[in-house]
């Protein structure tokens, strides 16, 4: 398993999670830098891994003074507590624990004002959009098509009136094709021009 990897304040703000029996607050800055230097929590770089450094608080009852216990549920459980890690990790990287909201979901304040930021840019985007008339109304188009097809059937369905006369006199099949082909694109392009008008 990969360890997250963590700064030494993130570390310390985890320790009351995870040790809770031992650790009512974080400890301060300047014990974790201690045990650092004592080469008490494993390192890399500048960053503390997370779940070694957690078994190491576990298996000692301090262990800057080094007496070391015999604890290895976390050995048993490194999984899960790894998955209970990372969000807490990403909340303290993204803002202080006072801007979490009372019920425990660490939504930060500048997570939901990147996202009305978003959601502004979004909509004056939409605007600009409506303005240049790259952009219509749902309802608009909607009604417009409506009434084309509306218009459309009623022409169509008009059609056998109106030709009934004229074709009974004719006799050639050619001319009477034509005539009908010349009707109905007559009406298609009315519907078209319709539309294209509104």
């Amino acid at each position: 398993m990969t360890d997250t990897l963590a700064s030494q304040s993130e570390f310390a703000r985890l320790l009351p999670t995870f040790l809770p029996e031992r650790y009512k607050k974080p400890p301060t800055p300047q014990y974790i830098h201690k045990l650092v230097r004592q080469g008490k929590l494993p390192v890399v770089g500048k960053k503390i891994q997370v779940a070694a450094g957690i078994e190491a608080m576990r298996r000692s009852e301090d262990p800057s003074r080094g007496s070391h216990g015999t604890h290895t549920l976390f050995q048993e459980n490194a999984a899960l507590e790894m998955q209970a890690v990372r969000p807490l990790l990403t909340a303290s990287a993204a803002g202080d624990d006072e801007n979490s909201d009372p019920l425990g979901n660490r939504t930060t304040y500048a997570a939901h004002r990147t996202k009305r930021e978003y959601i502004a840019a979004e909509m004056a985007q939409l605007e600009l959009e409506r303005e240049r008339g790259k952009l219509v109304e749902k309802e608009h188009v909607v009604r417009v098509v409506e009434n084309a097809f509306k218009a459309l059937r009623e022409q169509l369905l008009n059609l056998p009136a109106q030709l009934a006369g004229q074709l009974s006199a004719m006799t050639d099949e050619r001319t009477i094709r034509l005539t009908m082909e010349e009707s109905f694109r007559t009406a298609l392009e009315q519907a078209a021009r319709r539309i294209s008008e509104q």
